[in-house]
């Protein structure tokens, strides 16, 4: 069996398409119009943006190599000092650990009934909420109603430690300005 080492990682350009979404959605909510000519009645609201985190992402999944590490020194003075630790856990620089990331919040969005993009498996698209969400690497970005990007951060704060950056949009409260992978995005 082939073993990939590499995860997909999103364009800039696919997360730069979602900010003018956000502005024009606002006004003219193009799903309530689609969603009224399929007879689902999705009601009509703004779009929004939110940003957020996860924190010690790649330390969420079961190893699938065999990584030993050198242990700390009280470790050492405990027991015999010319052993060495095996990790469990997928470990930050590790070779894999990005594809084993990536894969862990792949079945969890699914789970939640989300689909992978067929170009790039890191950007998503719920099609019941019209919500799409986009992860480059710990970082996630998710355009939609607000229900939705509620729905979106309950299901990913469940197992993982989340974190909101900014949640853009035109409603009172909203933010204004994000930053994610180091760029400013202002509405």
């Amino acid at each position: 069996a082939k073993v990939s080492f590499v995860s997909a990682m999103p364009l800039l350009e696919a997360m730069q398409l979602w900010v003018p979404q956000t502005v024009t959605r606002t006004r003219e909510p193009l799903s309530h119009v689609r969603d009224s000519l399929r007879g689902r009645g999705r009601r009509p609201g703004s779009f929004q943006q939110a940003f957020g985190d996860i924190s010690w992402a790649h330390l969420y999944r079961k190893a699938r190599q065999w990584i030993f590490a050198e242990r700390e020194e009280e470790s050492r003075a405990e027991h015999s000092a010319d052993k060495c630790g095996l990790l469990l856990k997928s470990w930050y620089g590790a070779q894999d650990a990005s594809i084993i990331w990536q894969g862990d919040y792949t079945e969890l969005l699914e789970e939640h009934g989300y689909k992978a993009g067929v170009s790039c498996p890191a950007v998503f698209y719920k099609e019941a909420d019209d919500a799409r969400p986009l992860g480059h690497g710990d970082d996630f970005t998710v355009l939609g109603q607000q229900e939705d990007i509620d729905a979106f951060e309950l299901a990913l704060g469940k197992k993982y430690e989340f974190t909101k950056t900014a949640n853009l949009g035109f409603s009172d409260g909203d933010d204004k300005q994000a930053v994610f992978l180091n760029r400013v995005i202002e509405v």
